[in-house]
């Protein structure tokens, strides 16, 4: 099975910005070509709704830079292969305080949801990308906070609160222990989606193991036990 992404239209991606150009941001994403990522493609600050310009260009790096991470949906893949992403949506865009694993993208199955809370108590955030690019983060609510209509300008603050606050001693930990539980998955050759993760993050919990502890052998057996029963199984 090729560790290399092959690209779908519609497919929920994650990519490092590997290169500035004139009017667009080319992404690492883990295939054997780079991804394209359009200025007219991203939404301008505070939401404005109007044809780029020549000063747009000219501050693209104050959007994405090199070596930043951003999460956006596979628009088009040209004739020759290229993919063409877009970041329009609020739910997409540059990625900051959490923590990226990479798993080969076999181990991701397509599915009507890739970007989840893991559960209510864990209150983490799992993108989980088809290219096998994988971001965690704190939850991020972006729905529920009281209005009927968020705006595109509370969404960016919010998200430049989260970017700007230090993640919590507990919440690096639990950063940490569902990493572990995807890493686990990966070693195991298992899918990876919100119910395998859950139960090996579960599982660690249940057996009292440290996030050091959860990745010895015979823990990482005990851990994907239940992803077993649950015909998880890829192979």
């Amino acid at each position: 099975l090729s560790p290399l992404y092959t690209a779908s239209t519609g497919d929920l991606i994650v990519g490092r910005i590997v290169s500035v150009q004139s009017n667009r941001w080319q992404l690492s994403v883990g295939s054997n070509k780079l991804a394209n990522l359009m200025l007219s493609s991203v939404n301008l600050p505070n939401g404005d709704q109007r044809m780029r310009n020549k000063e747009d260009s000219l501050a693209m790096r104050s959007l994405f830079k090199e070596g930043d991470l951003v999460s956006g949906e596979v628009q088009q893949i040209s004739s020759d292969g290229n993919i063409n992403m877009h970041a329009r949506s609020s739910r997409y865009g540059l990625l900051q305080n959490g923590l990226l694993t990479t798993l080969p993208p076999c181990l991701v199955k397509r599915s009507k949801s890739h970007n989840f809370l893991l559960d209510s108590n864990t209150l983490i955030d799992v993108l989980l990308g088809c290219n096998g690019w994988c971001w965690l983060q704190r939850h991020v609510d972006l729905e529920n906070r009281g209005v009927e209509v968020i705006t595109v300008e509370e969404i960016e603050g919010v998200k430049k609160v989260h970017a700007e606050k230090e993640c919590d001693e507990e919440v690096k930990e639990d950063l940490v222990r569902v990493k572990n539980a995807i890493e686990i998955l990966k070693i195991c050759f298992r899918y990876v989606n919100k119910s395998t993760i859950t139960v090996v993050y579960k599982k660690s919990i249940e057996l009292g193991l440290t996030v050091e502890q959860m990745m010895t052998g015979e823990n990482i057996l005990e851990c994907s036990a239940g992803t077993r029963e649950a015909g998880a199984k890829i192979m």
